[in-house]
């Protein structure tokens, strides 16, 4: 049997999503390949039932307190997004590991705040 997949954009779609209705999106789907990358079903967005709830307690708890939804961490991330945008156009094609390139450059919009 085949699970809905819903891919959400946009500040405002998440906000309605992941704060107004959290409770409703609390199962999520299992991806096996990203299990197998990340090496399980860790951190808010791959979560499931009661440490999805918690993590996501903590998480907005974090994202508010660096100012997340104010215009404080936007030219970071878009410094850091144009850096990995140069960064695959330099591959030309060539196979990589996305779980380094994407986690130091989480780090380095919080740690740069």
């Amino acid at each position: 049997m085949a699970n809905a997949t819903v891919i959400v954009g946009g500040h405002e779609a998440m906000k309605s999503i992941f704060i107004k209705n959290g409770d409703k999106v609390v199962d999520r789907t299992n991806f096996i390949v990203l299990e197998d990358i990340k090496g399980g079903r860790l951190g808010i967005a791959d979560a499931s039932g009661p440490l999805w709830k918690s993590q996501r307690k903590f998480f907005l708890h974090v994202l508010r307190d660096f100012g997340v939804g104010k215009p404080v961490l936007e030219n970071t991330i878009i410094t850091q997004a144009s850096d990995v945008c140069a960064y695959f156009k330099s591959l030309n094609g060539q196979p990589i590991t996305l779980t380094k390139i994407f986690s130091d450059k989480v780090d380095s919009v919080f740690c740069c705040q």
